[in-house]
């Protein structure tokens, strides 16, 4: 348990780091990192990395999620999977090294939803 802590510590003052500028919008942790980034970690097994991408990513998703709930009436979706998340964030990043992670997931928010698993 001591070692998760130390992990997560760890990982969450090296992502606190790192910020990236989508127009004028701030954006830091994980969705700021280069798709190249992402997909040499993805490439190199580096599971810290994709965990904690993935992780931002459904962190934003939800947020976007209740975002429109509030503010359009929009009914909350159901989300992806971790699994259907990555998935479309290695093919968008193998299409679009020159992008950030941060802008696949607003390709993926908007993306139609499943209405159920």
């Amino acid at each position: 348990m001591k070692w998760h802590f130390s992990l997560a510590v760890t990982l969450s003052l090296a992502l606190a780091a790192t910020s990236a500028h989508a127009g004028d919008h701030a954006i830091a942790g994980a969705g700021s990192i280069a798709c190249a980034q992402f997909m040499k970690a993805e490439q190199s097994q580096d599971k810290i990395t994709t965990l904690a991408v993935v992780t931002w990513l459904q962190g934003f998703l939800s947020g976007v999620n209740m975002q429109r709930n509030l503010d359009l009436k929009i009914p909350l979706q159901v989300l992806p999977s971790g699994a259907q998340i990555k998935a479309f964030t290695v093919q968008y990043c193998t299409d679009h090294p020159d992008k950030s992670v941060f802008e696949s997931a607003m390709w993926l928010s908007l993306q139609k939803q499943p209405a159920s698993r």
